[in-house]
């Protein structure tokens, strides 16, 4: 992307973090998990297909970052639905 703009990477990384407080490997993140929540809600997909369609194409990764960013797996986050 910073070579398609005219940018260096770090020149691009710092304009990134200046406008959004967030790098951009963060910012990534937190838009997949967002949408991993709206599939977890909305649809019955299995959770490895979520994580694929949301860009994660390790499973175990998907479990880590959602945990991190929610503060449970994905298979806790869809079965607190039902309650």
């Amino acid at each position: 992307v910073a070579k398609e703009i005219g940018y260096s990477p770090t020149s691009l990384y710092n304009k990134f973090k200046k406008a959004t407080n967030l790098s951009f490997n963060d910012y990534l993140n937190r838009y997949r998990i967002q949408q991993a929540i709206h599939l977890l809600s909305h649809t019955d997909k299995l959770v490895y297909e979520i994580a694929e369609e949301c860009g994660f194409n390790n499973y175990k990764y998907f479990n880590k970052v959602f945990n991190k960013y929610i503060g449970m797996s994905p298979t806790e986050f869809r079965d607190s639905l039902a309650l």
